[in-house]
């Protein structure tokens, strides 16, 4: 989950008199499993997972008698949740790089096993497949998280016999990292390799790097309230989506 997400939650706990308490799981599922058991014995009141890579039968199976709100796109209704619609946000990206007329474009996700990653995947490929665009195994990337990645995944990208002219990020921190290294390696962005980011980070606007807007900070606050409510019984509508646009800039 992002810091501004963790910011607006913790704003908004403030608002309600709630301590909050970070628990961080790295995509474990053993650990997700350990937390649950923290709120069936009561040790916290209530979760919000940032994303999960448990099963929705798991959720399910400690809903009736816990609280928890998931800030991702959940199958099951009964299951409180706040969320973006990621596949809207990759169709948005490939419908702009193909509007620039790529038809050569690469992927790179984070946690390919998270709600997030899935969704993001499927898309893509079903935008590949309806379009019918060229698709090579080498222009997917997965596990890249930071700026760091980013810059190794560049190094890598220029042992490559054939470029993809386009990439979706699933990280403006990512997408930047790229952007330094290619720019190092005299790449040109766009006219050589055109980039397309998710969240727009502050790092972003500095870089100048077109991406997907997602109301990160709205999800957190959202969350919060939904468990408010949950914990309270209120009357509320189990699930809430929030809007993404793209931003363009001067990377596509």
């Amino acid at each position: 989950m992002a810091c501004s997400s963790l910011e607006a939650i913790g704003e908004e706990c403030n608002q309600y008199d709630y301590s909050m308490l970070i628990l961080q799981t790295n995509y474990d599922p053993k650990k997700e499993a350990k937390f649950f058991d923290m709120l069936k014995h009561r040790i916290v009141d209530g979760l919000i997972f940032g994303s999960s890579v448990l099963s929705s039968e798991k959720v399910e199976s400690t809903l009736s008698q816990n609280k928890i709100v998931l800030c991702e796109s959940c199958a099951n209704k009964s299951i409180p949740h706040v969320f973006v619609d990621h596949s809207k946000g990759m169709r948005m990206a490939m419908e702009h790089l193909m509007h620039k007329g790529h038809t050569h474009i690469g992927l790179c996700i984070g946690n390919p096993l998270s709600g997030v990653g899935v969704v993001r995947k499927q898309s893509f490929l079903q935008l590949l497949k309806k379009n019918r665009l060229e698709w090579k195994d080498a222009w997917f990337f997965k596990e890249k998280f930071t700026v760091e990645d980013g810059i190794a995944l560049a190094k890598e990208m220029m042992s490559m016999e054939q470029l993809p002219t386009a990439f979706v990020v699933g990280s403006d921190q990512v997408a930047a990292g790229m952007m330094y290294e290619l720019k190092r390696q005299h790449v040109q962005i766009p006219q050589d390799i055109a980039i397309v980011g998710f969240d727009n980070q502050p790092i972003a606007k500095v870089t100048g790097l077109t991406t997907i807007y997602q109301p990160i900070q709205e999800v957190g606050r959202n969350a919060v309230t939904l468990l408010y409510n949950v914990v309270h019984h209120e009357n509320i509508p189990y699930f809430n989506e929030l809007e993404m646009k793209l931003i363009e800039r001067d990377t596509t």
